[in-house]
């Protein structure tokens, strides 16, 4: 058994925090297992809950984004699967947040500070466990963890994508910490919602610079190991 399907096993259960109560499954995680980018979610959607998967309708607007930043001609399809491949996603919590009584019983909500506390460690295991080359986070639910493990106590990274806010998290290993490179970015569904495709400053674009810096940090990489 891998160290992801440790992870995965380990967790399948989980009863750590409230969330556990109003779930209809764990999302645990898609994507290849020893990807070269890993993408952290802020949670999983309603649809996302319903199926125990991160390969839904919802991935779509990621998809389109990293078209847009690798410059595909590829269809959406061929796109998506050509992410998949690449990238591990997950998120802050395993569970979907959602209100579970009064007027707004059944939607959304916010993710508590505290339940992303309680799914940290089954975070920092996972990123080990993919072990990815750079580490994209989407929305301050799923910077927060992350910045935790930084050095710089003060670091306020901004969402933007960009190559100037990326910092290290060390995140615990067998042997000792393991540094990776973390890219901060919007959450995705407050930029799909957004829309502002036309806004070079906007939350889409910095989304799709996000994947950009991504891609261009591996490809660095990959070439300096050629």
């Amino acid at each position: 058994m891998g160290l992801l399907e440790r992870v995965y096993t380990h967790y399948s259960k989980c009863s750590m925090c409230p969330l556990h109560e109003s779930r209809r499954s764990i999302v645990f995680g898609n994507g290849s297992q020893d990807a070269d980018i890993l993408i952290i979610k802020s949670k999983p959607t309603e649809m996302e809950d319903s199926y125990g998967s991160y390969l839904t309708q919802d991935l779509k607007f990621l998809v389109k984004c990293y078209r847009k930043a690798i410059k595909s001609r590829m269809s959406i399809e061929d796109t998506g699967e050509e992410l998949i491949k690449r990238a591990f996603i997950t998120s802050s919590v395993l569970c979907r947040p959602a209100y579970v009584v009064g007027a707004y019983a059944g939607q959304d909500r916010k993710v508590d500070s505290k339940e992303i506390k309680a799914c940290s460690t089954r975070l920092y295991r996972t990123v080990y466990s993919v072990d990815p080359l750079v580490i994209i986070a989407f929305g301050s639910d799923a910077v927060s963890p992350l910045k935790k493990l930084c050095p710089n106590p003060d670091l306020k990274p901004r969402l933007t994508g960009e190559v100037g806010e990326m910092f290290k998290a060390h995140i615990p290993g067998v042997y000792g910490d393991v540094p990776y490179s973390v890219i901060p970015a919007p959450d995705l569904h407050f930029a799909e919602v957004t829309g502002d495709y036309d806004y070079e400053a906007g939350k889409v674009n910095s989304v799709i610079r996000a994947l950009k810096t991504a891609t261009d940090l591996i490809t660095q990489l990959k070439g300096e190991d050629q």
